[in-house]
């Protein structure tokens, strides 16, 4: 007879020799056996999972640490616009006769007013290269011009109608316009992170006659802009960049 593995001979007679105390010892051995085994992998897979518990937060921060930062809008623009220049802590100078401030003859002030300005992550090469460019397919009647690595300047010839779109006329008198022309000064500087600063300034003078026959005779004047011919060349520069990206 065979019980757990294990023979018992009979007596004599033929009935088994039941050895009551052995036959338990031997369930007990293949029990215990069986408890230890179940025990270690109870072990294992709690010890196991507890180590992962430990570790998990440092493998996410780990993880988010190497994950690219999402950029701000700043750090993605192609164009943005320049920083508002401070205003002027120096008083006017005064009129010299009634000892008032002259109007908009502030000291460093730039007659006809601020130029206009942008900023593009671009090299002040390419920038120049896309307004002359522009200048023509527009057509413009271009007179002469002068560029270098930190601007351009140019002419442009106008028409009365032109003239009288781009610049302000003077306050006073009376004159029959018949054309004039607009000296263009575009102006790079290079800034950190890949961006130029672009300034564009327009300065115009007119031709015409003095309907005003009392006054000294006169052909010619010089006037300010008031700000569409730098507004549209900057807003074409902006739109060019924006439609790389």
């Amino acid at each position: 007879m065979r019980i757990a593995g294990h023979k018992i001979s009979p007596k004599e007679g033929g009935a088994p020799a039941m050895n009551v105390s052995f036959v338990i010892r031997i369930l007990e051995t293949r029990n215990g056996k069986r408890f230890e085994s179940a025990r270690r992998h109870f072990l294992i897979s709690f010890l196991s999972a507890f180590g992962l518990l430990l570790f998990l937060p440092a493998f996410e921060m780990r993880a988010a640490a190497q994950a690219p930062a999402e950029k701000t809008p700043e750090e993605t623009a192609i164009v943005r616009p320049c920083p508002a220049a401070p205003a002027s802590s120096t008083p006017a100078p005064k009129d010299k006769n009634k000892g008032k401030s002259t109007p908009g003859s502030a000291a460093g002030a730039t007659p006809g007013g601020a130029p206009a300005c942008l900023e593009a992550k671009a090299t002040s090469l390419e920038i120049q290269e896309f307004l002359q460019t522009y200048v023509r397919e527009q057509k413009w009647n271009i007179g002469e011009g002068r560029s270098s690595d930190s601007g351009w300047t140019f002419f442009r010839i106008l028409e009365k109608e032109e003239l009288l779109q781009f610049a302000k006329e003077p306050p006073a008198g009376r004159v029959s316009w018949t054309g004039g022309k607009a000296l263009v000064q575009v102006r790079t500087t290079d800034l950190h992170g890949g961006f130029t600063r672009v300034q564009i300034l327009a300065r115009f003078q007119g031709h015409g006659e003095n309907a005003d026959h009392f006054a000294p005779p006169q052909d010619t004047w010089e006037l300010n802009s008031n700000g569409t011919l730098e507004s549209a060349i900057i807003s074409a520069l902006e739109a060019h960049f924006q439609s790389l990206h």
